[in-house]
């Protein structure tokens, strides 16, 4: 996740008693993207065991607020992706192992490479 860099305002902006604006967090962002943001925050997990694996922070600063946001979202995102891995992975074996017991070709013989 990255936070894009915000635009410098006028002074008079920055007085304004608006409220600001929320920064827009963006999941996998391209290289143009991560090399123009104000700071990243990336997240490695393995949601079946429930486990953070790696945690790095990089760029700007972050709100204590802001990186809890983002942590939110990649842990969402996180386990989606991990739902949509394993049932393809589960899809994948069974239907390898329909295959091999009505006596058809076997394949490649590797029934966990995803192609």
């Amino acid at each position: 996740a990255y936070y894009p860099r915000s635009r410098a305002g006028t002074e008079a902006d920055q007085r304004s008693s608006k409220p600001k604006k929320q920064p827009t967090i963006y999941l996998d962002p391209t290289r143009a993207e991560a090399n123009a943001a104000q700071a990243t925050v990336t997240l490695c997990t393995m949601p079946a065991l429930g486990t953070v694996t790696a945690l790095y922070q990089g760029g700007g600063t972050l709100t204590w607020a802001q990186t809890e946001q983002a942590l939110d979202l990649l842990h969402e995102a996180s386990s989606r992706i991990h739902y949509v891995v394993a049932q393809a992975i589960s899809d994948r074996f069974l239907a390898r192992q329909s295959t091999a017991a009505a006596g058809e070709d076997q394949g490649d013989g590797q029934p966990y490479r995803m192609q």
